[in-house]
C-alpha cells in the first residue's frame, strides 16, 4: 500500500506515530469509515432480523476496533465545512502557490501581501456557513473564528491536500483501493463502491 512518493504517505505523520492521535484527523477518520464500511458491505449479516443498518454496524465497528465511543464521532468533522472553506480561500488567494518542506508537507504562512489572513477566512467560512443554513456558533463570534484558526494551523497540510483533491474523495477511494489489492492473497474480502462521494459527504 505504500508507494515510492513521499508525498503519497500522508499516514506517515512523525517518526513517532503512536504519538499522534489519528482520531482527531479529518482524512485519517474518513479512511477508516470508508475501509470499514467496505469489509460491513462484504460481511452481511447473517441474521436479517437485527435492526442494525450500516451506520449502526461502523458505529460498533469503530468501537470495538478503537474504543471510539458512540456519538463521538461526529465531533471530529463539527468544523470541517468551515475549515474546508477556509482552505479553499487559502488555495484561491494565492492562486494554489503553496510552499513544502523537503518531505513535501505544505508550509502555512502566517502572513502574505494580498491575502486574506486567518481571521478573515474564519469570519468568511462562519459568514458562507450561516447563510447555507449551517450549524449556529453557540459561542461568540470571536470564540469561533480563535477555533477555527487554531484548528487551521494545526490540520494545515491535510487540509490543503483536501480542498486540493476534491474534498479528498479520489485520495480516499485510491488508499482503499489499494488495501484491497494487499488483502487480496489472504482472501479477506472488501466490497467498495463505485461512488466514494456518497459515503464520504456524509462523514466530511
Amino acid at each position: 500500500m505504500i508507494d515510492s512518493s513521499i508525498d503519497d504517505e500522508w499516514w506517515v505523520l512523525s517518526n513517532h506515530v503512536d504519538e499522534h492521535d489519528w482520531r482527531g484527523s479529518v482524512l485519517s477518520n474518513a479512511f477508516v469509515d470508508a475501509m470499514l464500511l467496505a469489509f460491513i458491505r462484504a460481511h452481511p449479516l447473517m441474521e436479517e432480523d437485527t435492526g442494525l443498518g450500516e451506520a449502526e454496524r461502523l458505529r460498533d465497528a469503530r468501537l470495538a476496533l478503537f474504543g471510539i465511543p458512540a456519538g463521538t464521532r461526529n465531533k471530529y468533522y463539527a468544523d470541517y465545512a468551515a475549515l474546508h472553506d477556509m482552505a479553499l480561500g487559502y488555495l484561491e488567494d494565492r492562486s494554489g502557490e503553496i510552499p513544502a518542506d523537503e518531505t513535501g508537507t505544505y508550509l502555512y504562512e502566517p502572513k502574505r501581501t494580498g491575502c486574506r489572513s486567518l481571521k478573515g477566512l474564519a469570519l468568511d467560512a462562519l459568514e458562507k456557513g450561516l447563510a447555507n443554513r449551517g450549524a449556529t456558533e453557540i459561542g461568540t463570534l470571536e470564540s469561533s473564528v480563535k477555533r477555527l484558526s487554531r484548528k487551521f494551523v494545526g490540520e494545515f497540510d491535510e487540509l490543503i491536500r483536501f480542498a486540493e483533491d476534491n474534498s479528498g474523495v479520489q485520495l480516499i477511494a485510491e488508499k482503499t483501493r489499494q488495501l484491497q489489492v494487499l488483502l487480496g492473497p489472504t482472501s479477506v474480502p472488501m466490497s467498495l463502491v463505485s461512488d466514494f462521494t456518497r459515503d464520504l459527504k456524509g462523514v466530511v
